[in-house]
């Protein structure tokens, strides 16, 4: 049977590297069972016992923090903490205090000496005693934590991980998109995707601990990838055998690379967005005195159809809205973006957020209201400015109306009547409401959006539209089958519908004769 390994045979070898203990050394003679690094603030329920985690405690702001931590480790009967100096030059006396009164051992790593160092040296003593299995695993699992210090992708950590389990792995990201895997011979690309789609399919229901999962013929366990604050994906692995102590080991620091690449790359992608952010909110500036080249946006952000636009007075509740908020939309578009301007949430994403989560916080919160623009094809300098106006509008009708949600497809004759001192919004909705008459008569040189005019403001009536139009009555009623054709469902003499389509009409006729532009008119 091998010889336990304890914290002090490991700080035996470590004293080469001039690694010194600097509290707890009552305990010093716990057992280790692995090393890890841990340079989060987790609290999984997945940190096993008889470990030693090596950090650099850069997560934490205060002494009270790391001391709280510490206790928290203590009870999970981690055996010690190595805690390198690269960020923090000396450790405060009170977490010092901490350690030395809970026995609980604490060792220091000169700046100069790596992690792979400690690594080493903790796999010299295994091999004293360990066999070479065990040897074969733990470089495994150096070389995965390698693998993302050096920036080799995913997909390095997940062949490393398949080729040593001997099983098929695949990682999803947080879109739920397959992103890398390693295959045995009993699966298929098509496969692996199909995977992907059902624990897409079933994301609400899936929880943020390891769980197990059946597809078709195959048994696999689910490994979330997340941090405190964040959900990257899932390192999902098909179970064709009783998972050994080794095999553990091998998914714990392959979890571990992946959770590291994906933060880094996180970050990336933050400042990717954060510039993306400062690209629309120079275009939202009235003056644009500095405005950014549009053109540096992000391409799947051009792809964008809604701008959400989020007003309260209470800036408290706006931030808690911001968060609700935050946490549905990663899961719906994790590409959109999200962040508070000018004392308003802007949300611009490619997906529709459910009017059922909106009317919850409606429920939850006072006085907050939602302006929604309408669906676009593209985005681009005019489209942004546009569907900004449309949800700040969307905003004063739900003041007005006391409605919380207000898509602008929904605001029916009130955005006119709020549009009217903003021309380019008020003319881009004028034809978008007439769009469908436009067409057919620049199309077939007809005469509906003449016929729909002078039939509104007859108030109906058939006989006295022909005779303004010096044309048949059947001429007028055919015309009106043609336009009620063309906007189905909708009935002219609703009363709200008659004076939009009134007043939408009236209005393109005025901006035709402002451009001297021929409408169709008589």
């Amino acid at each position: 049977m091998p010889k336990i390994i304890t914290v002090r045979h490991l700080l035996d070898k470590l004293e080469a590297h001039n690694v010194e203990l600097i509290s707890g050394k009552d305990g010093i003679d716990k057992q280790i069972e692995y090393i890890n690094i841990q340079e989060f603030a987790l609290k999984s329920e997945r940190i096993k016992e008889n470990g030693v985690l090596l950090t650099t405690f850069k997560s934490f702001l205060e002494s009270a923090n790391i001391i709280e931590h510490l206790n928290w480790l203590k009870n999970r009967e981690i055996s010690a903490v190595g805690v390198h100096t690269v960020f923090i030059k000396e450790i405060p006396q009170e977490v010092i205090n901490f350690a030395n009164v809970n026995n609980f051992p604490m060792f220091v790593i000169p700046e100069e000496i790596s992690y792979q160092q400690i690594m080493q040296v903790y796999n010299e003593l295994l091999m004293i005693d360990a066999n070479d299995v065990r040897i074969k695993m733990e470089q495994v699992n150096i070389k995965m934590l390698r693998a993302a210090a050096l920036d080799k992708d995913a997909q390095y950590i997940v062949s490393t991980m398949g080729k040593q389990l001997g099983l098929s792995v695949l990682n999803i990201d947080k879109s739920f998109n397959v992103k890398s895997f390693q295959l045995n011979t009993d699966f298929s690309i098509s496969k692996l995707q199909r995977i992907a789609k059902e624990i897409m399919e079933q994301k609400e229901t899936l929880n943020r601990e390891i769980s197990d999962y059946k597809f078709e013929d195959n048994y696999f366990k689910l490994f979330p990838i997340i941090d405190n604050k964040s959900f990257y994906g899932f390192l999902v692995i098909c179970v064709e055998k009783e998972l050994s102590l080794s095999d553990w080991s091998i998914i714990n620091y392959g979890k571990t690379a992946l959770l590291l690449d994906a933060v880094k790359r996180s970050s990336i992608e933050k400042y990717v967005k954060n510039r993306d952010m400062k690209i629309i909110e120079s275009v939202l500036k009235p003056s644009k005195p500095e405005q950014m080249d549009f053109h540096d946006l992000s391409p799947h952000l051009k792809e964008a159809n809604y701008l959400y636009l989020i007003e309260s007075d209470d800036l408290v509740v706006l931030n808690n809205v911001y968060e609700d908020i935050y946490l549905i939309i990663n899961k719906i578009d994790p590409a959109s973006l999200l962040w508070i301007y000018d004392n308003q949430i802007i949300c611009i994403v490619r997906y529709e957020i459910s009017t059922d989560f909106l009317n919850k916080l409606d429920k939850r919160y006072e006085n907050i209201f939602f302006g929604i623009s309408e669906k676009s094809r593209n985005i681009n300098v005019d489209s942004i400015q546009e569907k900004y106006e449309q949800a700040k509008i969307g905003i004063r009708v739900g003041e007005k109306r006391k409605n919380m949600v207000n898509q602008w497809k929904d605001l029916g004759l009130d955005k006119f009547l709020i549009a009217l001192g903003q021309r380019n919004i008020l003319q881009s909705s004028i034809y978008n409401l007439l769009e469908p008459l436009i067409n057919h008569d620049e199309t077939f040189d007809s005469e509906l959006v003449n016929t729909l005019t002078v039939y509104l403001n007859n108030y109906f009536s058939l006989k006295r539209s022909a005779e303004e139009l010096f044309v048949h009555k059947n001429t007028i009623k055919y015309r009106i089958a043609k336009i009620k054709e063309l906007y189905k469902g909708v009935n002219f003499e609703d009363p709200e519908t008659y004076l939009l389509f009134e007043i939408a009409l009236r209005l393109y006729e005025m901006e035709c004769k402002s451009r001297n532009k021929y409408c169709h008119q008589t």
